[in-house]
């Protein structure tokens, strides 16, 4: 089942990066043609909203495949969560040692 699931999760981010890469590229080239047909400036902002629509489609594959930037909040549950391992660690030697641990508040 845990292999199913992995295997989900994983076709899953492919088809979120394949349509948002599809999408941002739409959108900058039709927005783009657009505004040639109605400004007269072809092929100008076709280009220029399709480069767009290129980095905006890369960030959000990018985003997608590599997790968003970490909140400081995250960094500080994560520094405690080493803490806590720490502690997690010396208790279980303490247990293997057949000593049991001493205080576990401390």
């Amino acid at each position: 089942m845990a292999k199913d699931s992995w295997n989900t999760k994983a076709l899953g981010k492919a088809l979120a990066m394949a349509t948002n890469m599809a999408a941002a590229l739409a959108v900058g080239y039709f927005l783009g043609a657009f505004l040639d047909k109605r400004f007269g400036t072809a092929p100008w902002l076709t280009l220029t909203f399709f480069l767009l629509g290129t980095a905006t489609g890369l960030k959000m594959m990018y985003e997608t495949a590599f997790g968003k930037l970490e909140k400081p909040e995250d960094v500080r549950k994560a520094v405690n969560l080493k803490d806590n391992l720490a502690k997690m660690k010396e208790l279980r030697e303490q247990l293997k040692k057949n000593q049991g641990p001493t205080d576990p508040e401390s």
